[in-house]
């Protein structure tokens, strides 16, 4: 089905987040503006990039990169987003 298909674009770096999230609380990349922003932006851009034409390894690396840059631009920066 449709949906099955971004569940391990998602799921992949789930304990990396949980460790931020309830390990290092203080941490400026755990809090939560930067956790749900981060997320929401990474998530958004590997869901558009997943529907262009390039070969899949482009795909991934051309995500990674955008979801990256966007976060680090606009001062949201999430680890565990970035491997999304």
């Amino acid at each position: 089905s449709q949906i099955n298909r971004f569940v391990p674009l998602s799921m992949g770096p789930f304990g990396a987040f949980a460790t931020l999230l309830y390990g290092l609380t203080a941490a400026p990349a755990s809090q939560p503006r930067n956790a749900i922003l981060g997320q929401a932006v990474s998530q958004t851009i590997a869901i558009a990039v997943s529907y262009s034409v390039m070969p899949n390894w482009a795909k991934q690396t051309v995500a990674t990169s955008l979801a990256i840059g966007v976060m680090v631009r606009f001062g949201i920066t999430h680890p565990p987003a970035g491997a999304a």
